[in-house]
């Protein structure tokens, strides 16, 4: 576990946990329609690479790789249309799955600490996410990028600010578990206990 230097007999009060892979597996349901796009147009796009920018909104994440491999052969706009089709269209055969590692320590503390949700992601599809894998019923409150001012996403500290006023929780006595290096800043910025569950032993999706 990452912290914020919190003392080691630390006790939260409050626990507050990403969505996309975090609580669900969706990294790992979403990748496939980023490599067809990608491929598509000759966008180098690995795997980790994705995990790397996980936390990043979709249309920073095209504007970045465009930029790095300098391509102007494709817009942002026509990409994410296209990746939206094969989303939508994914929908209909399968939907994301848990990380029960994560899973695990939400069923755990049901009725016992306050729970919320601080995603990134629309909110429509973090809704449907929990739903579909029966976690909505875990968490109190449910935060995500439309709940904040544009501009205010992650790595800012906003989102978890807004869970933890939600919950009527301080912030400095939330614990926050996060899969990415921005949502890891974000929770530090909120001087939250910060938690990085790709550490955790059992997390399945590991990088060198």
């Amino acid at each position: 576990m990452e912290t914020n230097a919190t003392p080691p007999t630390f006790t939260p009060q409050a626990l507050i946990f990403d969505c996309d892979g975090t609580v669900l597996d969706t990294m790992e349901w979403y990748y496939p329609s980023w490599e067809t796009v990608c491929n598509k147009y000759n966008i180098d796009f690995s795997r980790k690479k994705f995990y790397s920018l996980a936390g990043v909104p979709v249309a920073n994440i095209f504007a970045t790789i465009l930029e790095e491999q300098n391509i102007t052969h494709v817009s942002i706009t026509t990409l994410m249309e296209e990746k939206h089709a094969i989303v939508e269209e994914q929908r209909h055969t399968s939907v994301p799955g848990r990380i029960e590692c994560v899973c695990d320590i939400v069923r755990a503390n049901h009725g016992r600490l306050k729970m919320a949700i601080a995603s990134s992601g629309h909110k429509q599809n973090v809704l449907e996410g929990l739903k579909e894998n029966d976690m909505f019923k875990y968490f109190d409150a449910v935060v995500t990028h439309e709940d904040v001012p544009e501009g205010k996403n992650k790595p800012a500290p906003d989102i978890f600010l807004l869970a933890a006023k939600q919950l009527g929780v301080d912030p400095t006595l939330c614990r926050g578990f996060e899969d990415a290096d921005v949502g890891m800043a974000s929770l530090r910025a909120a001087g939250m206990d910060a938690c990085d569950v790709r550490k955790m032993k059992d997390y399945p999706h590991k990088f060198d």
